[in-house]
Order: C-alpha cells, then sequence, then structure tokens
C-alpha cells in the first residue's frame, strides 16, 4: 500500500470516528432535550395555575383541570375536559420581545396541541369572525369548523390577546356535538 493509499485511509479513518462520535453527541443532546421538556411540564393543578396567572387571571370552567408548560419564556396552560380528552383550551404567551406575526403563532400553538393531544387530524375552515373583548382590549375570534381524520366534526375558536408579558394565542376547541357556546363565552369573559 502506497504512502498516499495510507494517509487517505487514515484520515478517512479519523473522518469516520468523528461522524460517529458527532452522531452519539447528537443522539445525546436530543434525549436531553425530551428529558427537559419533560420536565417542564407542570401537571399539579396549583402549580399549573401559578404559570397561567403569569398570561391572564380567569375562571377555570366546571368541569375542567389545568397542566402548563412555562419554558425559555415561553408559558402554556392548558385546560381540559375531565369528561371528555378531545375538548380543550389552551392559552400560548409569547416574549413580549419576540416579534411573531398571527399565522407563526398559530403554527407554533397548533404544533405543541398536536404533541400535547396527540394529532387527530383536523382540517378546519374559517366560518365566522366574532368581534369580542379580552382583558378589556377589543379582539377578533375566529371560529372555524371541519372534521377529523376519524370524520368526527370539530368547532375551534382561535385569537390572539395581549396576555400580561406578551402576546397571547388562545385556541378553544371541541367536538361539535358537545360544543359549550354558554361556557365558552363565559371563560372568555372572565379573562382578566
Amino acid at each position: 500500500m502506497s504512502r498516499n493509499t495510507k494517509i487517505v485511509l487514515g484520515l478517512l479513518g479519523v473522518f469516520l470516528v468523528l461522524c460517529i462520535c458527532a452522531g452519539a453527541a447528537g443522539v445525546f443532546l436530543f434525549i436531553r432535550a425530551g428529558q427537559a421538556l419533560d420536565e417542564a411540564m407542570i401537571t399539579d393543578p396549583q402549580d399549573a395555575a401559578e404559570v397561567g396567572s403569569r398570561i391572564a387571571d380567569y375562571d377555570v370552567p366546571d368541569g375542567y383541570t389545568q397542566s402548563a408548560l412555562s419554558m425559555l419564556g415561553f408559558d402554556m396552560v392548558m385546560l381540559t375536559s375531565e369528561e371528555q380528552s378531545d375538548a380543550f383550551i389552551l392559552m400560548m404567551q409569547f416574549p413580549d420581545n419576540i416579534d411573531f406575526d398571527r399565522e407563526q403563532m398559530e403554527q407554533q400553538v397548533r404544533a405543541q396541541v398536536n404533541r400535547q393531544m396527540g394529532s387527530v387530524g383536523l382540517d378546519l375552515d374559517p366560518v365566522e369572525m366574532r368581534d369580542m373583548e379580552i382583558r378589556g382590549q377589543p379582539v377578533r375570534m375566529q371560529v372555524s369548523e371541519g372534521s377529523s381524520s376519524e370524520g368526527v366534526e370539530y368547532r375551534q375558536w382561535l385569537t390572539v390577546f395581549q396576555g400580561k408579558s406578551g402576546p397571547t394565542m388562545l385556541m378553544i376547541s371541541a367536538p361539535v356535538e358537545r360544543w359549550d357556546e354558554q361556557a365558552m363565552e363565559a371563560f372568555v369573559a372572565s379573562l382578566r
């Protein structure tokens, strides 16, 4: 074997070892990121309420429990129906110093909901825009309807409002057959 061949093989061996080390480091960092996310999940209702109070003050609807996530300046609280696992209220507050447009915020919230609830493949279309008030400020609530991949009809409300520490996305979603309009309007009215 020539000297040049030995050098090339040696360099390829070093490169291969570096690639293996980089891959192992990537796997380790991926696992640690997942663990950090699990540790950031707050399932204790009192601790979740504390995170929620950093977003806004509100009245939890009867039959709903809270969980939360607080990480990297983002606060999220999810209120889920104890009787209907597919009915929820989600608020996600973005840091005030981050400039997100509404579409980006919606994508972030939908991605988080899919991770939390498991994607049910909702295909929703806007059907109405409602003028409402949250925390003393006018907002436009987008009402969407559509169906899941299992054929269940859903209704969803979606808006952005100014939370206590930054712009906040509010998403309320439930199957149409169990949608409680009065309770959801009362929840929105309770945001202060």
